[in-house]
């Protein structure tokens, strides 16, 4: 029975996946991972995105966390305007995660509600407030990972987060 969902990989990485993200969890336990990473949505009252109040958000953790890294001047200058100045690539994100929810479309590759406002937040460990970012490249499924690049919003939210 098809769901209509784009198909999982099923390949000898996908089998891996579970073993990858133990090992991704214990490098985040040791302190190798400074960025907690989430999927943060904002929804509006009003008919298009940033009109009217926001009604409400929502956050979902990424985990475990992916690494976090800034994007190199040359790298910047080399996008053609693609990537920002503060440009930072997620990766070693786990592969039981999907390309559109990693990008803010649909499980079904559409774009979200005309009402709805995507972003990454990531958070330093030990702190409250979050930068935002935009997906600024398409998610890129690598043989262990995904990676995706983003560019900063030039906004913060403030977390009240648990630092289990």
């Amino acid at each position: 029975m098809s769901t209509g969902l784009p198909p999982t990989p099923t390949d000898v990485f996908t089998r891996l996946t579970n073993t990858l993200d133990a090992a991704r969890t214990i490098v985040d336990r040791i302190g190798l991972r400074t960025y907690r990473s989430f999927l943060y949505r904002e929804f509006y009252t009003g008919p298009r995105r940033k009109e009217g109040p926001i009604t409400g958000v929502d956050w979902e953790e990424i985990t475990p966390p992916p690494k976090i890294g800034f994007v190199s001047e040359r790298r910047i200058a080399s996008s053609g305007g693609q990537y920002h100045d503060g440009a930072v690539e997620a990766s070693k994100i786990s592969r039981t995660r999907r390309r559109e929810e990693l990008i803010g479309k649909t499980l079904y590759g559409q774009d979200t509600d005309d009402t709805e406002e995507f972003f990454w937040a990531l958070v330093p460990k030990g702190q409250m407030w979050a930068e935002l970012y935009n997906p600024a490249s398409d998610a890129v499924l690598e043989p262990l990972f995904w990676r995706v690049v983003l560019n900063p919003a030039n906004r913060q939210v403030r977390f009240v987060l648990d630092e289990t």
